[in-house]
């Protein structure tokens, strides 16, 4: 990943409501595969900017590693999530 990517990001009752599906980007024109997630870009600085955490470096990470970073914010440094019941998706957008 790398600023100016968009990621697709789910976090279950933290951005996105436990009663509503995720959006969903199905393919398009760009060639990308589907996508979910509400879009968060990366930043110039290759941090995302999600809601309850200090901003999460993800410059240099593959999806699954920036996956497994978020899921860590909010399960581990914050507590924010019980672990092993959170449902986070990362994806990228554009």
């Amino acid at each position: 990943l790398e600023p100016g990517d968009v990621l697709g990001v789910y976090i279950e009752g933290v951005l996105g409501d436990r009663t509503q599906l995720p959006p969903v980007r199905l393919v398009d024109a760009s060639g990308l595969p589907p996508a979910m997630g509400y879009p968060v870009p990366v930043r110039e600085n290759g941090t995302v900017s999600l809601p309850f955490v200090e901003p999460i470096r993800v410059q240099g990470l593959s999806l699954l590693e920036a996956e497994a970073t978020v899921r860590k914010a909010y399960t581990v440094d914050k507590e924010i999530i019980k672990p092993g019941r959170e449902r986070i998706i990362v994806t990228l957008l554009q």
